[in-house]
């Protein structure tokens, strides 16, 4: 991911170039406002903060109308005056500009006043293209960049590719590929060599720490001093000791946290160039201290592609889900065959057949001890229970519409959802009916439309998914109360790991988070068209997908998204998270399976091995392996080292970068504080 550059890099022009006669900024930034505000806002600040002295208000000043413009009717005769004062012209290069009135306004005077040796491209949306015959951009092709430009340039300009960058939430310099394109056009800006640049923001940050880690001991030394000025000798004398040594210990720990994250941060600048110098500064990162970034830099440096370790065959007319068991020694496999496949997970030797007479095998689900596998036919309309030692069919229910089964959480119960239709619960050891309470639902509404149902994690309550959900309680075989709010559709529920809240996803383009214990509605996020929503297992993250096929990533109170993860032009098929909550799993409809840190939105592993649809992507109860099925009939099984330990990533990193630092990229990169 991240910043394509023409011929490898974005060079300075060269030294004879010379500046504005009064140069009161560095640069004027040219775009479209209804495109590329918010890009724009944050270049702006990329550029003010990178190799920034910690004593400076900004490293440079960068000229942006809405925020370097007074209120003023002259704004035109503003916008020229701040022109005059720049060095450079940096252009957002998109559609929206390229048709900007403003935006043709602003490269014509610097076309007419300056020169185009001192004109930037950064590429933000639309069409680029150079015909290298007629030495000029094809404007026939060309959709980025106003036509005033045509014949402009001698020779094909280098510029910046920040496409990504559109479809990316929250652009700092903390993220890898903007932090990237910033260095660049702030090396090309300042006339530096690019690995002098980062050298100097590495410095100037760590002057920072330095200033800051000055601040604390003055703090303990004032702590000190109030210690003794409001005890008695003898007992101030033992408090302060303690509140110097805590205070020691917590600037001692926040200074290694600093650090940690500074070599992070130089980890991911090295990254896009010379890649086992990132690796190994990840690992001095996490060796100081396991912050949550220098964990992400050193997953982010083990980036990989992955090939499958193991290919099970035998669903000859497509496969269409696989799960692993509950202690993860063996998987299930389901296909159009009608057979339920069981496989050792290590070696990928066939254990056992669930044979029975049947269209289709499309859902599977283990009872919580693992002795007892559920597979599930929306073809014959049937779920069956199996014995998971020898593989005898225990008995098996059947209802109309059957879309999917489950058992109950505590294995007590089983529970088949019929298409639109119904819910029914049964005795999961003798297969009678019990409940059904979506029918008893119904006599109140005079329909049932159950899309989806999923137990509390205790089992002890049921949301059924109708126009309206609602909540059920199991012993009692009663209605709690219903979620209201939603103004269309929902098409999915699901329950927080400690079972307090519950989130839901529906047609009218919102998600919405409740309290599961009243039904009061906590939060609502929009969305452009909510179509599934999950908790992460472990409750800190709530998950989204939209049909814009953008994935997004909340806090586990809905306040806040913390990160999205773009699968465009890819279509999703299906998603799922790690048991940690760390990683997510999209399978796409073009045959690719990718992996991504939630927390950052950042992908980390591409899938390799099916030229087919994927679906029902798994990850190992331990996460460190990933099981996929393939329309094509593979069952693809993958290690997924990411899923390791520290330690084991650290092992991981140090083997694939197979040297040690140097003595002089030691006191290049890391503080002076830091362990040698």
């Amino acid at each position: 991911m991240g910043v394509l550059h023409r011929h490898n890099a974005m060079t300075a022009a060269a030294g004879s170039l010379s500046p504005a006669t009064t140069s009161q900024y560095k640069a004027f930034i040219s775009y479209g406002h209804a495109a590329d505000s918010t890009l724009a806002d944050a270049l702006q600040k990329g550029l003010h903060r990178f190799a920034k002295p910690w004593y400076r208000l900004r490293a440079m000043r960068v000229f942006l109308d809405k925020t370097g413009l007074a209120v003023t009717p002259q704004l035109w005769g503003s916008i020229q005056r701040a022109l005059a004062e720049a060095d450079w012209f940096i252009l957002l290069a998109s559609p929206p500009a390229a048709h900007s009135e403003w935006v043709q306004q602003e490269v014509d005077w610097w076309l007419t006043n300056r020169s185009t040796d001192r004109l930037l491209v950064v590429w933000t949306d639309g069409d680029l293209v150079w015909d290298r015959a007629g030495k000029d951009f094809d404007w026939s092709r060309t959709s980025a960049l106003p036509r005033r430009l045509q014949a402009v340039f001698r020779q094909e300009p280098n510029y910046l590719d920040l496409r990504f960058a559109r479809s990316t939430a929250y652009l700092t310099l903390r993220h890898p590929g903007f932090c990237d394109a910033v260095a660049r056009l702030s090396a090309t800006l300042r006339e530096m060599p690019l690995d002098r640049l980062i050298g100097e923001d590495i410095r100037q940050h760590r002057t920072a720490m330095r200033a800051l880690g000055l601040g604390s001991a003055l703090l303990a030394v004032l702590a000190i001093g109030v210690g003794f000025a409001v005890y008695t000798a003898r007992t101030a004398e033992t408090t302060a000791t303690k509140v110097a040594g805590g205070i020691e210990a917590a600037a001692r720990q926040q200074r290694q946290g600093e650090n940690s994250r500074e070599i992070a941060r130089s980890a991911l600048a090295a990254l896009p160039m010379r890649r086992d110098l990132a690796l190994l500064l990840a690992v001095e990162a996490v060796g100081l201290q396991p912050t949550a970034e220098a964990k992400s830099a050193l997953r982010q440096c083990l980036s990989a592609t992955l090939s499958p370790r193991l290919t099970l065959t035998g669903h000859a007319d497509g496969a269409y889900v696989a799960s692993f068991t509950p202690d993860g020694r063996r998987l299930v496999s389901g296909g159009a065959d009608g057979v339920a496949r069981v496989w050792d997970a290590d070696s990928g030797k066939l254990a056992l057949e669930l044979r029975a007479p049947s269209k289709g095998v499309t859902d599977v689900d283990f009872a919580p001890d693992g002795k007892r596998i559920l597979t599930a036919s929306a073809y014959d309309e049937t779920a069956r229970v199996w014995d998971a030692a020898d593989g005898r069919r225990l008995f098996e229910v059947r209802q109309e519409s059957l879309s999917f089964a489950q058992f109950s959480p505590d294995g007590r119960h089983l529970l088949t959802v019929a298409d639109q239709g119904d819910a029914v619960l049964w005795d999961a050891a003798t297969g009678q009916r019990l409940q059904q309470p979506a029918s008893d639902y119904a006599r109140m509404r005079r329909a049932s439309w159950v899309y989806s149902a999923a137990f509390s994690p205790d089992g002890t309550r049921l949301v059924l998914v109708d126009w309206v959900p609602v909540v059920w309680d199991v012993p009692a075989g009663k209605l709690l109360f219903e979620l209201e709010g939603h103004k269309a559709q929902v098409r999915g529920v699901d329950w927080s790991p400690d079972g307090q809240r519950l989130v839901s996803a529906s047609e009218d383009r919102t998600a919405r988070l409740w309290d599961a214990g009243s039904g009061r509605s906590l939060a609502v996020l929009p969305h452009d068209a909510a179509v599934k929503a999950l908790f992460s297992p472990g409750g800190e993250w709530i998950v989204t997908g939209t049909a814009e096929r953008v994935l997004h990533v909340w806090d586990g109170t809905g306040q806040k998204e913390v990160a999205i993860i773009d699968l465009r032009p890819n279509e999703l098929a299906s998603f799922a998270l790690s048991p940690d909550g760390t990683f997510l799993v999209a399978a796409l409809e073009d045959g690719s399976t990718e992996v991504f840190e939630v927390g950052t939105g950042i992908r980390v592993a591409m899938l390799t091995g099916h030229n087919a649809p994927v679906r029902s992507p798994a990850f190992a109860p331990d996460g460190r392996a990933i099981v996929t099925v393939g329309l094509e009939g593979r069952v693809n099984l993958y290690d997924f080292p990411l899923g390791g330990t520290v330690q084991e990533l650290v092992t991981l990193a140090r083997s694939q970068a197979a040297r040690e630092l140097t003595s002089e990229e030691r006191a290049r990169y890391l503080p002076t504080s830091a362990p040698r």
